[in-house]
């Protein structure tokens, strides 16, 4: 406290570059995108969980999660849509300047919710795209959202717009989870140093 330079307590945040070194791994942003039901927090949990077994610094951060608490003011109008992604991606940023990758699950619907979540983390970013078919996803229907309401199951179909070019393409119809985790896994672990 209270050397030479007439500073006494520094006001700068230690830089991602600076835990990057640390840790020997650089952070990166693995943005998981697809309709209900086609596997994405399920896959970025059990990926999470592998890598922290291999000593990565991860958070998997999940569109419910973030309705639940961040974002519970929010509604499903597009606007909202899009502001629940904006804080998101604002919050995976911070986990990234913190040298922790994040592996984000939000259906994140159109083009331009995803170019709101692109611009804000930067080159850190990857597009994964959770496929899988309408059949499956109404099979397996975790939240309940086509069960009895066709009318429901199609407008929640027809808003997702299939993503152009994502980093990644996972098809989880008709997989094992094991399958599409060891894919996930493999991507992440695979990133330039």
């Amino acid at each position: 406290m209270g050397g030479n330079d007439g500073v006494i307590f520094p006001t700068e945040y230690l830089s991602r570059e600076h835990f990057e070194k640390k840790r020997g791994l650089k952070a990166w942003c693995f943005w998981l995108v697809g309709n209900s039901g086609s596997g994405k927090s399920t896959i970025a949990r059990a990926t999470e969980k592998k890598l922290t077994e291999y000593n990565y610094w991860v958070k998997a951060l999940d569109g419910d999660n973030m309705r639940d608490t961040l974002n519970s003011d929010l509604d499903f109008s597009v606007e909202s849509r899009n502001e629940n992604v904006r804080r998101s991606a604002e919050i995976a940023k911070m986990f990234l300047d913190h040298g922790t990758s994040t592996v984000c699950c939000f259906i994140s619907p159109s083009a331009e919710s995803r170019k709101i979540a692109r611009e804000i983390i930067g080159d850190r970013f990857r597009l994964v795209y959770i496929k899988a078919s309408h059949e499956e996803v109404i099979k397996r229907d975790v939240k309940g959202l086509y069960k009895d309401n066709s009318d429901n199951m199609k407008e929640s179909l027809k808003l997702f717009e299939e993503p152009s070019g994502p980093d990644l393409i996972i098809d989880t119809t008709n997989k094992k989870v094991e399958y599409s985790v060891n894919i996930l896994f493999n991507f992440v672990i695979n990133q330039p140093m």
